[in-house]
């Protein structure tokens, strides 16, 4: 079959998956849709945020803590140095 690619396909090497621990914070976070695959491949969660009551109480039965809420009234300096920002957007 051939390729409609402007270029040539070229074999990528998997990526280093799970062998470069990062730390990462989740915004928006809903129900944990993007923390479940950044801890997969080595993320640590340290700070997640969520406006939603009901989505907290999913997240803190997933992951056994409650998100902080309203995002806009978190102080910028309690957010914690991280490598990785996730931010959900709205369903």
């Amino acid at each position: 079959m051939q390729s409609r690619l402007p270029f040539e396909p070229q074999h990528i090497e998997p990526a280093l998956v799970g062998r470069i621990p990062f730390s990462f914070i989740d915004l928006f976070s809903g129900i944990g849709g993007f923390r479940i695959p950044l801890e997969g491949i080595g993320g640590s969660c340290i700070f997640s945020s969520e406006i939603d009551k009901y989505s907290q109480k999913t997240y803190k039965s997933w992951f056994g803590e409650t998100p902080h809420g309203d995002i806009t009234r978190i102080n910028a300096a309690d957010i914690p140095d991280h490598d990785v920002l996730a931010a959900g957007f709205p369903c």
